[in-house]
């Protein structure tokens, strides 16, 4: 992006500075840092609808959560729609590396309240009634897209989970979820969590999808320390696990939909190690799977 085009685009967002920081991470989106103005512009057709969703659906959720989450606003640019909000206070942080005993209390305490609440809202928060259910249209592209480009064990694997999980589908919890609680959306300044952002996968569906990426992003014994604030997580081992299988051949079905090959080849690389891990684990609680 020239400097001329990054100085009209602060000018249209009301940022104080022209000095941009590219964030590049996300699949979805091209994220841009003003200090004071945060931009998202779409790398898809998708991506520009969930733009539109995610703004009209924040205004109905902000008020009940307990953590702020973003005021977004879309607007039009000589780059399509793009979304703007205020920056929140805080940094993404992708492991626990620097919290000791007390600052991982607090992040578990912060983070339980707050997925409690998101899941106990009540369903017509999300008026649309857009259902997560990335799992089934994996199911769907398994034996073309998927299967095909894996070991023949962990072909199998991901077979018999999927044939597992389909079992028990049709029973379900479904609650609010964010749809992608990834480190990389939650916010944290002075070891206390700040924010939580990027609701375009906000939807109705297990909780247990919000778990499993919160567990993909800090290690599962981290949701050992989550459930005396998080009552219930047990019961949902088996499904984090399977969500957790998923997100690996989701990035499969991006690449290919988005002819990104690296996305791809990482895809490849993540199952054939989470399924051999859990070929050579006997251990069935968190810190195991």
């Amino acid at each position: 992006m020239s400097p001329d085009a990054i100085a009209r685009l602060a000018a249209l967002i009301g940022a104080q500075s022209t000095d941009v920081r590219v964030v590049e991470a996300g699949q979805n989106n091209r994220v841009l840092d003003f200090g004071d103005r945060i931009v998202r512009i779409p790398r898809h057709a998708q991506a520009e609808a969930a733009l539109w969703r995610e703004a009209e659906l924040l205004g109905r959720l902000r008020p009940a959560l307990p953590i702020t989450v973003p005021d977004v606003t879309v607007v039009e640019s000589e780059f399509g729609p793009i979304a703007v909000h205020d920056r929140l206070p805080g940094e993404p942080f992708y492991s626990l590396d620097g919290f000791d005993d007390c600052d991982r209390e607090r992040l578990v305490r912060d983070l339980g309240s707050f997925l409690r609440r998101l899941h106990e809202l009540p369903s017509t928060k999300v008026l649309d009634g857009h259902l997560e259910d990335s799992w089934q249209e994996l199911a769907d592209r398994l034996p073309c897209d998927v299967l095909p480009r894996l070991s023949p064990a962990t072909r199998a694997a991901v077979d018999a989970a999927f044939c597992r999980f389909t079992e028990q589908a049709g029973n379900l919890p479904v609650a609010a979820i964010h749809g992608d609680f990834g480190t990389g959306n939650i916010l944290a300044d002075r070891n206390r969590v700040t924010g939580v952002i990027d609701f375009a996968g906000c939807g109705l569906g297990d909780p247990a999808y919000d778990i499993a990426s919160l567990g993909a992003g800090l290690g599962n014994c981290f949701l050992s320390q989550l459930q005396p604030h998080y009552p219930g997580l047990p019961a949902m081992a088996e499904r984090i696990s399977f969500y957790q299988g998923t997100f690996p051949l989701m990035d499969i079905l991006f690449g290919l939909d988005h002819g990104n090959e690296a996305a791809i080849a990482d895809g490849i690389a993540g199952a054939e190690r989470l399924f051999a891990a859990r070929a050579n684990s006997a251990d069935g609680s968190f810190c195991g799977s």
